[in-house]
């Protein structure tokens, strides 16, 4: 992965949390993989469960106080696309208390040099899903570290 992919990657993944506590849903369906459309029943199943996720969010009063990519594994072929799986730091805040999400984002390139993005939170309690999306992708591969704890500062 070039650092001009990279790059790209983090100013999409800005946009994206971004989109997400502001409620915007459109902005954030563009740049998911559409992969994940059918485990949520179709697009428009995954926009109605994102709306209400992104109403819930709102309401916790959730903050987001570090979100930080780290180095990139390389690419692996998937169909005609390559997928990148990307490490990912994030704190967050809910009232007064701090919970660091340990994960990792999974950004496929397309044909066209164009980015779609899955958050691998999602693949927490079933990490097969992976290989179910992208079957081409490498049995071998390790995921990184996927893991929500409460932090004290």
């Amino acid at each position: 992965m070039s650092e001009d992919e990279f790059a790209l990657i983090q100013e999409d993944s800005n946009i994206m949390v971004n989109a997400m506590f502001e409620g915007n849903a459109d902005t954030f369906i563009q740049k998911t993989h559409p992969a994940l459309f059918p485990y949520l029943g179709g697009k428009e199943n995954f926009t109605t469960f994102l709306d209400a996720a992104l109403t819930e969010i709102r309401q916790m009063d959730l903050k987001l106080i570090k979100s930080e990519l780290l180095s990139p594994k390389p690419y692996y072929t998937v169909g005609k696309d390559l997928l990148a799986i990307i490490p990912r730091i994030q704190i967050m805040q809910i009232q007064e208390q701090k919970i660091k999400s340990v994960g990792f984002l999974i950004a496929v390139k397309d044909q066209h040099n164009q980015f779609t993005y899955l958050d691998g939170s999602g693949l927490k309690n079933d990490p097969k899903v992976l290989w179910e999306m992208f079957p081409d992708l490498p049995q071998n591969i390790t995921l990184p570290a996927n893991t929500t704890e409460m932090i004290n500062e």
